[in-house]
Order: C-alpha cells, then structure tokens, then sequence
C-alpha cells in the first residue's frame, strides 16, 4: 500500500480484528442501566470540582486530587461521547434510520467522533499512569514530594492531553462511516495515509501501561508496609483508588490481548463493561475509602463555607 493508491476502509484487515472503536447491538434496558449507573457516579464528581472551583479546601488542592478531578473531567467526556457514537446507534430503533443517511459513507463529519474515541481512553490511562506515579513518588521522597510535584503537576497535565496524540492524529485527517456489524451497526475509517492498524497500536499502548502502573503501584504498596503508622494511615484510601483505577488499565490490556489474537464475539459485546469501569469506579472508591472526601461533599451539599483540611500530612497528598 501506498500514499497515492486509492484510500480503502480499514476494517483491521479482516473482519476477525475488528476496530475497537466499533459499535455492536445494545438492549435499551442496558443502556438505561449505563445511564443510571452515570448519574449518581457523576454527581459524585461534580459536587467535587464545584468544591475544587469554589470553595477550594485544601484537601482538594493537593497534587494527587488535580490529577484525579483531570481524570474524572475525561472520563465524563469519553462515557457521553462513547454513549452517543457507539452505544444509541447500537440500539435497534436508531440502526435503520443511520444506515439510510449520508453517515452509511465516508464523511469527515464523523473524524472527530471517531477520532475521540480513541484519543480519550489513551488520555485517560495516562493519567492513571501519572496518578500512580504521584502515589508511588509520596512514599519514596516524602520529604521533597510537595516541592517536587509543583513543577510534575502541570507537566503531568500537559502529557496527558500530547502523549496521546501521536497514536490517534491521523484519525483527524480520515473520514469515518457508519457499517453494519454483527447484531447492530459500527463505525470504522477510511485509510488515507499509511499507519499501523488502531488495534496493534492499542494492544501496545495498553500493554506497557498496564506494566508502568502495576510496577508503581506494586512498589507503591510494599513501601508502605515499611512506614510508620502515621502515613501509612495517611495514604491508605488513596492506594485503594489507585489499585482500582490501575485494575481498569489491566482489563483493558487483557481484552486487548485476547481480542487482537482470538476475536470473542461475547467479549467484543461485553467490552463497555470495561469502559463504564473506568469511568465509574473511581467515583464511588474515593467516596467509599475516603472520610474526609465525604466530609467535604456533605458540606458541599450544603453550601458550608468550612471546609476540609488535609488530613493526609503535610507534603503527602
């Protein structure tokens, strides 16, 4: 293949490595699950940055909680952008009429779409990556970590949103369409520069994170059962957010593995599961691990002018 042949539809070279950024069947008792599992998960998160925002306690300024809310501002765009691309198409009522517009061919209106699809879950697990990171980081140079992180944090933040664009420009510059896949409709691009295919450079994305943020947090884990009690208290809820957001990253990293060599017809349906995950959990851990998060919702809630200070130590969080 050639820059000057005529552009085809990439369909991962057959149809057995489909896209992962292609849609299949969904059940609308199933989506309205999804979407009442994303209110409250969401409400969680925005009664969290209006604190951030407005009310700014301490406990919310720290390195680790800017990096989170980050996290969590993504994860919020990528759910309602994978649930208006991938998943409502996917529903029965709305397949006949998208396969009879001008969407069923290639159109850049699509490019953006098609392009998020993939640029916010690799943004996402770098954050994650530099969530573990930070954790990691507390624990091994607790005195400089405060002094440190002033200067990684907005270096953190500004990886997150480059890194990924490497591995997902050239969907910008490729129209996408919407075809039939196997119980519903899909979507996929049309080639028009050589590239490796989405699904190798996803597979090898999601395998060395998957290894950077095990490695940390692993390290992460065993430094604290060498600390005083006082900061291993201080930072235990915090590890148990980042152990479930690095557990995201290996179920990732895994249907990954599994689907680009065995293509599984139930695993290829059943992948949102994964996305609601990671879009989700991390919510409902910080609330549930953290006394002094729910502290400051409560008050949030309430409008109280008081907020939480850091009870993480000085120069931890």
């Amino acid at each position: 293949w050639s820059p000057t042949t005529t552009a085809t539809l990439n369909s991962s070279t057959s149809s057995r490595f489909p896209s992962l950024a292609l849609s299949s069947f969904t059940h609308p008792s199933q989506l309205s699950i999804e979407t009442l599992l994303a209110i409250p998960s969401f409400a969680i998160y925005f009664f969290l940055f209006r604190s951030y925002a407005i009310r700014r306690p301490r406990i919310l300024n720290d390195s680790f909680f800017t990096l989170y809310l980050l996290s969590a501002a993504l994860s919020m765009v990528y759910f309602f952008t994978n649930l208006i691309f991938l998943r409502i198409p996917g529903v029965g009522l709305f397949c006949d009429p998208i396969m009879h517009s001008s969407l069923s061919q290639p159109t850049y209106l699509l490019s953006l779409p098609y392009f998020a699809l993939y640029y916010l879950p690799y943004a996402m697990i770098i954050s994650n990556i530099a969530i573990s990171i930070n954790r990691m980081r507390s624990v091994l140079f607790i005195v400089d970590f405060a002094q440190m992180w002033v200067i990684l944090t907005p270096l953190s933040v500004v990886l997150i949103f480059l890194l990924p664009l490497p591995l997902s420009w050239h969907l910008l510059i490729s129209p996408a369409v919407f075809l039939d896949v196997a119980n519903g409709i899909g979507m996929n691009y049309v080639r028009v520069i050589d590239y490796p295919k989405n699904s190798l450079i996803s597979l090898i994305f999601y395998l060395s994170s998957a290894s950077i943020v095990t490695l940390s947090t692993l390290i992460t884990a065993l430094r604290m059962t060498q600390m005083v009690k006082r900061h291993k208290k201080s930072e235990i809820s915090l590890l148990i957010v980042v152990v479930l957001q690095s557990f995201g990253t290996l179920l990732m990293a895994a249907h990954s593995l599994y689907m680009y060599h065995t293509f599984s017809p139930f695993l290829y349906q059943k992948r949102f599961i994964i996305v609601d995950y990671q879009c989700f959990c991390p919510a409902w851990t910080l609330l549930l691990a953290s006394p002094n998060v729910r502290k400051e919702l409560r008050r949030s809630l309430l409008n109280k002018k008081n907020a939480v200070k850091s009870s993480f130590g000085k120069g931890l969080s």
